[in-house]
């Protein structure tokens, strides 16, 4: 009776589509031996675009959607959906809109920080650099998801002519770059010289790439002499602050917050000297 009476509360406030995903979810579990991590992830993951049908509610980028074609990070829904993503970044990001117009992701993914800082108003325009073809097709969808289309360029790969073009026409503008290690061959003495009057926001991953250190002491090194050089860590998020989550087991509501990284990550940002 307890499950029949659980079935039917499950129903009434999410729906048969819900119900039935879950259901699904819960017969894979019992019947297969796969990763139980990556299971769990995916049980929270269908939870929550049933509670928010993939719209951001909290946080900067309220009101954003985001499209089903997830092409990257797709377990990192529900701190999207909240605001908590990167909460670090997200603000600081917010706290130097009022000395820029232009936004660069270097490394947009599907483009949550490219058509966010758009959605929002907090930049007026906005490159998105995405070398995964799919990556693109789905930073479209969310572009036109969000009706601001006409405010953002998709392009490939970033390199030293496509951010001089970019400073060329934007001005000095905010960087944001995430490229899983590849920073450390991008960012050299040529590119910070073209950028020495933006603010550069990069995620570093030398702490699990094998030899990296040396190349992270390099490309701070150069980077000292056009900029201050300031470190941003990822906060701690509350996991009981949200009300949607209420009816969630401490461990789901854990776990959703979860953005699946190695180790504590650490950003590095770039003010100009000048």
């Amino acid at each position: 009776m307890k499950s029949i009476s659980k079935a039917k509360h499950l129903i009434k406030n999410y729906g048969l589509k819900y119900y039935f995903s879950r259901l699904i979810l819960r017969l894979i579990y019992k019947s297969f031996s796969i990763d139980h991590m990556s299971l769990a992830k995916e049980k929270i993951r269908v939870d929550a675009n049933s509670i928010f049908k993939n719209i951001i509610s909290h946080g900067p980028f309220k009101g954003m959607i985001l499209s089903d074609q997830v092409w990257w990070g797709k377990y990192d829904l529900v701190s999207k959906y909240l605001g908590q993503y990167e909460e670090h970044v997200l603000l600081k990001l917010k706290s130097l809109s009022s000395d820029y117009s232009h936004f660069v992701d270097i490394g947009a993914g599907d483009g949550y920080y490219s058509v966010g800082v758009l959605k929002s108003k907090m930049y007026s325009t906005s490159t998105a650099f995405e070398i995964s073809k799919k990556g693109r097709e789905v930073i479209k969808i969310n572009a036109k998801l969000n009706n601001i289309e006409k405010n953002l360029e998709i392009k490939e790969e970033a390199n030293e002519l496509e951010i001089s073009k970019e400073i060329e026409k934007h001005g000095p503008s905010v960087i944001l770059c995430d490229i899983e290690g590849s920073e450390f061959d991008l960012f050299d003495e040529k590119i910070f010289q073209i950028l020495n009057k933006s603010t550069v926001i990069i995620e570093l991953h030398d702490s699990f790439l094998k030899n990296f250190s040396e190349k992270r002491k390099r490309m701070i090194s150069l980077a000292e002499k056009y900029f201050e050089i300031s470190f941003l860590e990822r906060t701690s998020p509350n996991i009981n602050k949200f009300n949607e989550l209420s009816e969630w087991n401490d461990d789901d509501r854990m776990l959703a917050f979860s953005e699946g990284r190695p180790v504590r990550m650490e950003w590095v940002v770039l003010i100009p000297k000048t």
